[in-house]
């Protein structure tokens, strides 16, 4: 990829960055973490960087580029994780049971960030309004 790297210096200047490449029908490449609102509002794809590799950090021969550190994808294991306090499941077992059950994906979380971030709603508001849009998903874990 041929492109020159500006750092927008801000969240929001990023994200003006975006939508004003989009209105001129302008491709950029941005650096980002998911899930994130930004894919609930702007269409996109990721870039496929070359495999991590161990060490490709702190050693130079890992990776394609056998003189840079670097060079290779940020590893693709990540995850959210959900956490209880150990007594939970004795104390609650019903809200641990849900807990257990709770999964979202990559879209859901960046349409619930687009509710706060984009849209402005409280984060109490917007839990109420995913929830109202979403009973299919929800209602499974809390049987």
């Amino acid at each position: 990829m041929n492109f020159k790297v500006i750092n927008a210096g801000s969240a929001a200047a990023l994200w003006a960055e975006i939508g004003a490449a989009e209105k001129d029908k302008r491709p950029v490449v941005v650096f980002n973490w998911t899930p994130n609102f930004a894919e609930a509002v702007w269409p996109g794809e990721f870039v496929e960087f070359p495999a991590w590799e161990d060490g490709c950090d702190k050693d130079p021969t890992k990776g394609p580029n056998k003189e840079a550190l670097y060079d290779c994808g940020n590893p693709a294991t990540g995850y959210l994780k959900k956490a209880a306090w150990d007594g939970m499941k004795d104390k609650w077992p019903a809200a641990y049971a849900t807990l257990q059950k709770i999964s979202f994906t990559n879209p859901q979380i960046a349409e619930m960030a687009k509710l706060v971030d984009v849209d402005e709603m409280e984060p109490e508001d917007a839990a109420a309004a995913w929830l109202a849009a979403n009973e299919s998903v929800w209602s499974s874990w809390v049987q």
